[in-house]
């Protein structure tokens, strides 16, 4: 029983779930009084801690945060801290995006860097026409794709979430977006 507990309690504190550590505590606590031992694999899936071939997964409770290359972080300072209005902070010659909800986005620097061709940092609004007129009011220049019917405020309607792009100083692909 010591191994399973100890096992239990590694998994709960990686987990810091007080329902998990509840009903963990309730499963060990009856199988002592009972002189049973309960295997670390069934005390883990009855309290809801996921676990592969018998071990927690190493990444399931890390706090992932992305990031994209620019080529001049002054200017991608000024921009997201500006126009876009974000909080910013600079740290290590990086900067760092604090979004809604505690995300981060780290952007760093890149010499020759080339933008990708994709969208690197969607940000979800309610109202994507405010949000496209204060982001215009500011200086943000919305894109215009060829094959794309995207009207004169530079939003596209078509299938999917209504979207607007847009461009930071380093040509990386940014969007508003609303879901219908």
């Amino acid at each position: 029983m010591p191994r399973e507990r100890d096992n239990f309690i590694r998994a709960v504190r990686r987990r810091n779930d007080e329902d998990a550590v509840a009903a963990g505590l309730d499963i060990l606590g009856r199988a002592d009084l009972n002189g049973d031992s309960v295997p670390t694999a069934e005390l883990l899936a009855a309290c809801r801690i996921p676990a592969m071939e018998g071990r927690l997964t190493v990444l399931h409770d890390s706090k992932a945060f992305s990031g994209f290359a620019v080529d001049d972080i002054a200017a991608a300072k000024a921009f997201y801290a500006g126009p876009l209005g974000l909080t910013v902070t600079e740290e290590y010659g990086m900067l760092h995006l604090h979004l809604a909800g505690g995300t981060q986005v780290l952007i760093y620097p890149k010499p020759q860097h080339v933008p990708a061709t994709f969208t690197v940092l969607n940000f979800p609004v309610e109202d994507i026409d405010k949000a496209v007129a204060e982001l215009s009011g500011r200086g943000v220049r919305f894109e215009r794709y060829p094959g794309l019917d995207i009207d004169e405020s530079g939003v596209f309607r078509g299938e999917g979430p209504f979207i607007g792009w847009f461009t930071d100083p380093a040509g990386n692909v940014l969007s508003v977006l609303q879901e219908r």
